[in-house]
């Protein structure tokens, strides 16, 4: 029997181990697991081992601990992810100017947290997510959920909205599929960008605004071999890629109809959303005693249907989300280390074009 599982643990990773080398290297679509399926599964995976209610004090993103773009410890230190991620949404919410009565697309929606706060104060939401298990927990809260790509121009939404969000989502509108090849999963990335935020721009009213926050990969940081291991296993686990900002900048923004008329860093914010807070999906303890029968059996149902399943738990036995922010500590990050951090979390304010 051993032999028997041993063989076909075998067989199971030079498959994967196959699809990725050509993935990588020639250039070809991966022939078992598409980007937008793994970015599905992966946060299927998520609500089956997160605690119960996770939604209830957090969301899937950071919270703000700070009340000005200015680090403060004291105000880090005291403050609850909680208290930061109603922050975060009263920042956002009077960035946007959002009022009662607008619309607002909430693209890459997670468990509908951000849209509740905005639905409790007169504006109406329609949020997109790419995963069957998350779009029951947002109906189930009387929201309105699609599982749609957000990628896929949507004819209904042409002209609709006063307002786009996408918080955390836009990681996930590509893959590093030829990343062996020079700029090729650069220039690709770089141009799904472009469609999709032209996209919004068309989805959008005249002086409709898109807010959209973003991890973006550190040019500055130089990596070593277990860095590009952390990297693999993060992109193979949730299906995306990460952005340069520069890129965003000077390749995308200009041709989106969009003009970008703020920016900021909120690295240490995310950081510091894993280590105040538990049960955060970024450095947590997985908790066997709730539903236990579901979380045994999903391991075995996501043999079947999850090719990418042991990048999950990669994922979560190496700590690779805390890695990206220069690995975990229980202090907020220093200005130096905020700057030499792999991965960089920025917003963008971004304007329609007149």
């Amino acid at each position: 029997m051993l032999e028997c599982l041993l063989a076909a643990a075998f067989g199971y990773t030079a498959i994967i181990g196959a699809c990725d080398l050509a993935e990588y290297r020639f250039d070809v679509p991966n022939p078992i697991c598409t980007q937008t399926t793994r970015t599905s599964k992966c946060y299927d995976w998520f609500e089956q081992y997160l605690e119960k209610n996770y939604d209830r004090n957090k969301d899937y993103s950071e919270g703000l601990f700070g009340t000005k773009d200015e680090y403060n410890a004291e105000e880090f230190l005291n403050t609850t992810l909680e208290e930061a991620t109603e922050r975060k949404y009263e920042y956002i919410f009077k960035k946007l100017e959002l009022k009662a009565g607008m619309k607002l697309l909430d693209a890459g929606c997670g468990t509908g947290k951000w849209m509740k706060y905005c639905k409790d104060r007169g504006v109406e939401v329609v949020g997109l997510t790419l995963s069957e298990e998350q779009a029951k927990v947002v109906r189930d809260k009387g929201l309105d959920a699609r599982v749609q790509d957000y990628r896929v121009r949507d004819p209904e939404f042409i002209n609709s909205f006063d307002r786009i969000t996408a918080l955390g989502s836009s990681e996930h509108v590509c893959s590093s599929r030829g990343g062996f090849k020079g700029d090729t999963a650069s220039n690709r990335c770089n141009q799904t960008r472009i469609e999709t935020w032209k996209l919004f721009s068309d989805y959008l009213k005249a002086s409709g605004k898109f807010y959209v926050t973003v991890l973006t990969f550190n040019l500055d940081r130089k990596l070593a071999a277990k860095d590009w291991a952390q990297f693999y296993v993060l992109e193979r686990h949730y299906g995306g890629y990460y952005f340069k900002l520069n890129d965003i900048v000077e390749k995308v923004v200009p041709n989106t109809g969009f003009t970008l008329t703020d920016l900021q860093d909120k690295t240490r914010d995310y950081h510091w959303s894993s280590v105040s807070d538990k049960d955060h999906f970024g450095h947590w303890n997985i908790k066997w005693s709730e539903d236990t029968a579901n979380k045994i059996s999903y391991i075995f149902k996501g043999l079947v249907s999850d090719p990418y399943l042991p990048h999950h738990w990669m994922y979560y036995f190496m700590d690779t989300w805390m890695w990206q922010f220069g690995g975990y500590q229980d202090t907020p990050l220093t200005d130096a280390q905020v700057e030499n951090a792999p991965v960089q979390l920025k917003y963008f304010m971004l304007e329609k074009n007149t």
